[in-house]
């Protein structure tokens, strides 16, 4: 890449194009080596089915670990929504009952976040998620929960639509931003993170 940029600044300055592509093309072509400054990511975290390490989990897929399962009870009673019929289709039903499940959702601990414990009930378990493994890529990182106050940076999340603003909840379970796709990187600036 970096031969390639040395290429491409010796021909912008003697204005040697070449006469086979389209200049716009070759500026494109240019656009995937950035010239800028350098972003570096200094730690990643992550909770997938079985495992809440990345290295291991792909360990454990090369080796041809199949963490698929029966839904578990303790998330909901698919018993109303199953139809055993493989063939058939019916609203609301599905001939499913397996599925990749992530552990420990209901370990969330509020205190390590200055959350209410109805507050935390409250929220959708994708941003109890987020809370989580984001501090924990902060403090891989090597940033304590004393040295995120008041410090700045940028946040970024892929956030998917959730299906919890659908789900059955008694009526102190619900607030403003407990489902809120617009508040999930919010929820990281809790420690005190500013940005």
């Amino acid at each position: 890449a970096a031969q390639r940029l040395d290429r491409r600044a010796r021909m912008e300055e003697e204005a040697d194009w070449d006469p086979e592509l389209p200049r716009d093309f070759q500026r494109a072509m240019d656009l995937s080596y950035f010239r800028g400054n350098a972003v570096g990511v200094r730690a990643a975290a992550c909770k997938l089915p079985g495992a809440w390490d990345a290295d291991m989990h792909l360990r454990s897929c090369i080796g041809g670990t199949d963490y698929v399962s029966r839904i578990p009870y303790a998330r909901w009673d698919h018993t109303p929504y199953y139809d055993d019929h493989p063939e058939g289709w019916r609203f609301a039903k599905t001939c499913s009952r397996h599925g990749a499940f992530i552990e420990g959702v209901d370990l969330f601990d509020p205190k390590t976040f200055s959350l209410s414990v109805s507050e935390s009930r409250s929220m959708d378990p994708h941003q109890r998620h987020i809370l989580e493994v984001g501090y924990e890529s902060l403090t891989r990182m090597g940033m304590k929960k004393g040295g995120l106050m008041n410090s700045s940076g940028s946040v970024y999340v892929g956030h998917s639509f959730g299906e919890f603003g659908f789900a059955e909840k008694s009526q102190e379970m619900t607030g403003p931003t407990g489902g809120a796709g617009c508040v999930a990187a919010n929820r990281l600036f809790l420690p005190g993170h500013e940005g």
